[in-house]
């Protein structure tokens, strides 16, 4: 009943704090000081969005603060170098917090960790200096914190994707456990005074997903992802081991299932085995992206993918690196063949446009966030679904194809990554 209640009350809340703000603000072209809350500044797309975000809003005059309940500051192949270089004004509040409750309760412990997190920067606002701008990314569980205890500092809250859509069915408990936290995510993130979205396919998704919001004519705004240029120079010499420049795939992104570096894995054992020996001698794929050892998701996707590759006897052509730090990221997107890209429905992608501003082309599926940054034919190729696959192999033949595609013609590929850099 009491978690009854207190929905019931942030209803009451959202409506009326619909009804009185103005849906319009003033720009005010005075210098801000803005504070950043997000859930774990480690190394992903979300994580790159949001500090070159306030990297960019420091160019600008403005002051920055980034308050957040984990970062390994002294760990250079889990966090990026703006983190650790104090430029950022970095907080790191409740590391000690559990990500989880013997095994379940993520999303709570996800939503406890932030109110923890925005506490701290609540307490710094009165005891340090005090803010302008909240920026609150991923997580909404703590807008009502900020606007019943820092009413006058106005709320951006960052949507990457609708919570409750990554959740798995369970059991009828499950069920209503989910049911209290969705209807809190969705009348959080009603209180903010803006609401941004990563991709025109993300406020598609956001629009279907909150009713309420719909109803009260709260739309989000698209501001997708950009990347900071000064962070990808193009090395001018390659020197990592046991690969040779432009003559490699590379599947780039976190260690996760959802990730589905495995279909990589699958569409190049395709390619090695249906293109000429010669030319595919020293052809290899590179499956990289951040890795956490305390992070249950990143050891099973790995121990996984290793075991695809023992079964296809491609232990020799597959190289899997971990948590890769800046130049090694530079180095094999910007000398790799082609960038393979395989999640399905990403929300945005910020790989891709990592990708082709390094001048390689891509290839990715047909939906989501890549099918608004690639151009089919032009920066690379997009792959659809086939329907008469296995559907853990619909993307393989595509995929497949597209490869060959590229290690055929290298010019063609050049071209394409040069019209990337151009797009």
């Amino acid at each position: 009943m009491v978690l009854v209640e207190v929905v019931v009350a942030l209803l009451v809340l959202v409506v009326i704090h619909v009804v009185l703000r103005s849906r319009y603000v003033k720009p005010d072209t005075k210098s801000l000081h803005v504070a950043f809350i997000h859930p774990d500044l480690g190394i992903g797309g979300a994580e790159r969005l949001v500090i070159d975000a306030a990297i960019s809003l420091k160019q600008r005059g403005h002051k920055i603060d980034m308050f957040t309940g984990w970062c390994e500051l002294d760990n250079p192949k889990r966090t990026y170098p703006e983190t650790r270089s104090g430029e950022l004004g970095m907080h790191v509040i409740g590391a000690w917090m559990p990500r989880k409750i013997a095994g379940r309760g993520y999303a709570l412990c996800a939503y406890l960790r932030n109110f923890y997190v925005a506490l701290g920067l609540i307490k710094y606002h009165y005891t340090k200096q005090r803010f302008d701008v909240i920026f609150s990314d991923q997580v909404s569980a703590s807008i009502p914190l900020f606007k019943f205890f820092t009413p006058k500092v106005k709320i951006a809250f960052y949507c990457h994707y609708p919570d409750l859509l990554l959740s798995k069915p369970g059991s009828p408990l499950k069920r209503m456990y989910r049911l209290v936290l969705d209807t809190i995510e969705e009348v959080t993130t009603g209180l903010s005074d803006v609401v941004m979205v990563n991709s025109d396919y993300t406020k598609s998704i956001f629009t279907q997903t909150f009713p309420l919001l719909r109803r009260l004519s709260i739309t989000p705004l698209v501001l997708k992802p950009g990347i900071n240029f000064n962070q990808y120079t193009i090395p001018p010499a390659f020197n990592l081991e046991n690969l040779s420049p432009f003559n490699f795939f590379l599947s780039f992104n976190r260690f996760e299932i959802k990730k589905n570096h495995i279909l990589a894995v699958k569409a190049f054992n395709n390619v090695i085995k249906s293109l000429p020996q010669e030319s595919t001698k020293d052809l290899k794929l590179v499956v990289a992206g951040g890795y956490g050892e305390n992070v249950a998701d990143n050891v099973q996707t790995a121990q996984q993918l290793q075991q695809l590759v023992q079964e296809l006897n491609l232990s020799e052509k597959v190289i899997l690196l971990k948590s890769v730090d800046n130049d090694v990221r530079n180095q094999l997107l910007a000398y790799s063949l082609c960038l393979v890209y395989t999640p399905e429905f990403e929300h945005f992608g910020i790989t891709p446009v990592e990708s082709m501003y390094l001048k390689r082309p891509v290839i990715a599926c047909n939906n989501g966030g890549p099918k608004e940054s690639v151009l089919s034919g032009q920066t690379g190729i997009l792959c659809g679904a086939r329907s008469d696959e296995k559907q853990e192999d619909k993307y393989v033949t595509e995929f497949s194809e597209a490869m060959k595609t590229i290690a055929k013609d290298k010019t063609n590929a050049n071209t394409m990554g040069q019209q990337g850099r151009t797009r």
